[in-house]
């Protein structure tokens, strides 16, 4: 992720506010959130 010059999280929203149990990101280390309402730009 750190070469690529943008980076995207694909997400469903029906697993938002849910904690799990595995990382490996942050969301601010993303350009934008994908999701089923389309993208948003987070840089």
């Amino acid at each position: 992720m750190h070469s690529a010059s943008a980076s995207y999280l694909v997400i469903d929203e029906s697993k938002l506010g849910r904690l799990r149990p595995a990382l490996f990101a942050q969301v601010a280390d993303f350009s934008g959130v994908i999701s089923e309402n389309g993208l948003k730009t987070l840089r």
